[in-house]
């Protein structure tokens, strides 16, 4: 990186390809931003669609956009290209995707003034997946605070707590590390490799829970691209992996955690990969604290391991079949879902999960318990915090492309049906009694957008949260939308397409607005 004849405060990079779809969107959110001093490089990444028209019609109207057209060489080189033009004194990330929100620098900024040794600031933002327009709280494991270079190290080896969207990074610093690494084997995860490469170097981070960014979930995503995901993440650990900075006991666990991602591999039939992660491995003479097992163990054990036997022979010989199988696949993807998510969910009572439906974890603490469940056709379970938690008593049934967003408490009784098409979602606590019915559409929020602050968009506002409780006995018509602070009484009846603001006593009917008591 050449030394600036003149500095600007903040360089920013984004890297496009193929973003006509979404590009107009996060360049206006740079335009926004209440700090001014910044300029935007946008990095045309071989696109064929009308990214780069869109991307010249933006910098001929501003002039701190600067376009840079290339040959498609991924997002590793493209950043790079817009590295070597920055003339910033901090550097920073932004996908052509994604968003900021409009004080996202100003206040980075006024972190920097307060917080001289840091070099590297992150924050927290907002996640929002295409098919819901609601932001719901970007997860992260970190504490608010400073972690010097060591602290971070430790703690990006075993995960990535950093979305490069929410980043502004020292030039200095990044003069010293150099540039981010461009081989296929980090290939979706470059950002990673830096944040070690950085915390190796000294680096100072400081994260702050302040919301700045949207980031925006589709199909698109790299992100989504689970086992190519999970190969160059291991690549990255791998060749970052210095023993003197590590205990043995993280050493032990390093180990165990790539091996099961070569186990992930080798389901997934990636046989090449998960060979070379072997290889890799066994060259650092890590070894894992996974138990091992001779064959004697085994034999003297096989009546008591039984179960977890068979489990490995569906994992190794049906699941990769279980499309095919399709006398089986409601079996084969609820032994799958159970297997895959042993650690999570609890099960006591007849489960059947369809070869369609999706149950989603992220974090080791977040819990499903239930006593018996069905869940359809192309319905998905959210439960990606730590706080999420979904209990059910018995003959709990989920029809088909249902979508419950579970970020914190549900609590469902037994004999508990939603219909086609509903949606649940959760950021506290919600709580439906036995034998309550729901119909097509009907949707349940126990949050609300705050925005009340006219000065501050209301995305950056957060929101009010309040627990919802519906008691035993209840039917809720078609295309009701029951919202936070609400309690409906036991043997309730709530009619088609009404809003329920306020709580209703029990034993009361709904009506087209009417409201009786029986």
């Amino acid at each position: 990186m050449a030394e600036a004849v003149k500095l600007t405060v903040f360089s920013v990079i984004m890297p496009a390809f193929n973003a006509e779809e979404f590009i107009a969107r996060a360049i206006v959110s740079v335009q926004k931003q209440s700090f001014t001093d910044w300029e935007l490089i946008i990095i045309n990444d071989g696109s064929t669609d009308g990214t780069l028209d869109i991307v010249n019609r933006y910098k001929t109207e501003d002039s701190r956009i600067q376009v840079i057209d290339q040959l498609n060489k991924k997002q590793g080189a493209a950043r790079n290209a817009g590295i070597k033009a920055a003339k910033g004194k901090w550097i920073a990330f932004l996908d052509a995707d994604d968003e900021w929100l409009p004080r996202k620098l100003a206040y980075q900024y006024q972190t920097i003034q307060e917080n001289k040794d840091c070099t590297v600031i992150a924050t927290s933002g907002y996640t929002r997946f295409s098919h819901e327009p609601v932001n719901v709280y970007y997860y992260s494991s970190l504490s608010p605070g400073s972690f010097e270079g060591r602290k971070m190290y430790t703690l990006e080896m075993f995960n990535n707590h950093i979305p490069i969207l929410s980043v502004v990074v020292e030039r200095a610093i990044m003069e010293k590390v150099g540039l981010f690494d461009e081989s296929l084997d980090v290939q979706g995860c470059e950002d990673h490799d830096y944040w070690l490469r950085l915390a190796s170097a000294g680096a100072v981070f400081l994260y702050s829970d302040e919301r700045t960014f949207i980031y925006h979930i589709h199909a698109g995503n790299v992100s989504n691209q689970y086992e190519k995901q999970g190969y160059s993440s291991a690549n990255v650990r791998l060749k970052n992996f210095q023993r003197n900075l590590l205990t043995q006991q993280q050493i032990a666990d390093f180990g165990h955690e790539i091996e099961k991602i070569i186990d992930f591999l080798r389901l997934k039939r990636m046989y090449k990969q998960a060979d070379i992660l072997t290889h890799k491995l066994q060259q650092l003479g890590v070894k894992s604290n996974r138990p091992k097992y001779s064959f004697s163990q085994l034999t003297k054990t096989a009546k008591k391991t039984t179960k977890q036997i068979a489990l490995q022979l569906l994992k190794v010989f049906l699941f990769p079949l279980k499309r095919r199988l399709t006398g089986y696949k409601i079996r084969v993807a609820t032994e799958y879902h159970k297997w895959l998510h042993h650690s999570n969910m609890s099960i006591q009572g007849a489960v059947n999960i369809s070869a369609q439906a999706k149950i989603e974890f992220l974090d080791k603490r977040a819990r499903l318990n239930t006593y018996g469940m069905q869940i359809d056709d192309f319905t998905y379970l959210n439960l990606t915090t730590e706080n999420s938690e979904l209990i059910t008593g018995s003959s709990f049934t989920v029809k088909k492309f249902c979508n419950f967003n579970i970020l914190g408490k549900v609590y469902i009784g037994s004999n508990v049906l939603f219909n086609n098409y509903c949606t649940l979602n959760c950021f506290e606590m919600i709580e439906i009694g036995d034998n309550s019915w729901f119909g097509e559409s009907v949707k349940i929020y126990d949050h609300n957008h705050r925005y009340k602050d006219k000065n501050i968009p209301f995305t950056a506002q957060g929101y009010t949260t309040g627990k919802i409780k519906i008691g035993n006995n209840v039917w809720v018509g078609s295309n009701t939308v029951i919202l936070q602070n609400v309690t409906i009484g036991d043997n309730c009846v709530i009619g088609a397409n009404n809003i329920i603001y306020r709580s209703v006593p029990p034993n009361t009917v709904i009506k087209s607005g009417q409201v009786q008591t029986y």
